[in-house]
């Protein structure tokens, strides 16, 4: 199980390298709008 959690957190490293930490925080509420949204279309249905 640990070893699961390693490769998680190094694949998320290797998807974000490269990326400032602004640009991190702007991906990030992004996100949380994206996900507000879909609840929204979801609880419309």
């Amino acid at each position: 199980m640990e070893l699961g959690r390693e490769r998680q957190i190094q694949f998320a490293s290797a998807v974000l390298e490269g990326i400032s930490e602004e640009d991190r925080a702007v991906m990030e509420r992004c996100f949380k709008l994206m996900d507000a949204n879909i609840d929204k279309i979801i609880k419309e249905k």
